[in-house]
């Protein structure tokens, strides 16, 4: 805060001094934005503390550059956000406010919610050579992904993807166990 006085001269008269101006310095602008997945649909937010500030009021958009909407507050320098749509990016911005004074609005960081996983596989059909099966559907996926393996560990084999619910494996050995997973994905994010 700072507090001035001001007074006119002319020559080496000199007038006394104005009535004293108040004047509350800026709040700092949130820096070094973080956004890091937390569980299927959640999202924590993080920021370097600013001093002076006692809250922060955090905006989120489905667009980089526009259309940022105020959904929550924080008195520490960190905000969960909860029930949003897996597989989809969300863009952040906070601001800083103290003592009746509110910082702009911090640059944008981003982040992806996690792709949820099929929940449930069930067997349809096994013959000598094939093998069908399908699986609960995700929302809003591009598809899925099957992994085969014949042992029963983690060294499951891509095996192909798929937009439908189900597959049918073929070309398989007789009397040999086959174990599955099937993942979903949006681009390049697959679930766990």
């Amino acid at each position: 805060n700072y507090y001035y006085r001001v007074k006119a001269f002319k020559g080496e008269a000199e007038s006394g001094f104005s009535y004293i101006v108040f004047v509350r310095s800026g709040i700092g602008i949130p820096k070094n934005l973080s956004v890091i997945p937390n569980g299927v649909t959640g999202l924590v937010i993080s920021w370097e503390p600013v001093e002076g500030a006692g809250n922060y009021y955090i905006y989120r958009s489905r667009n980089e550059n526009a259309n940022f909407d105020e959904i929550g507050f924080s008195e520490t320098n960190k905000y969960e956000d909860k029930n949003l749509i897996a597989g989809r990016i969300y863009y952040y911005k906070v601001k800083s406010a103290g003592k009746g004074i509110e910082s702009g609005l911090s640059e944008s960081a981003f982040a992806m919610t996690k792709v949820a996983a099929p929940k449930t596989i069930n067997i349809r059909q096994v013959t000598q050579e094939t093998i069908s099966f399908e699986w609960t559907s995700v929302d809003l996926v591009d598809g899925y992904k099957i992994y085969r393996s014949d042992i029963n560990n983690n060294s499951y084999k891509e095996l192909d993807y798929t937009t439908e619910t189900s597959y049918v494996d073929k070309g398989l050995e007789t009397n040999s166990v086959y174990y599955y997973k099937v993942t979903a994905f949006v681009g390049k994010t697959v679930s766990d």
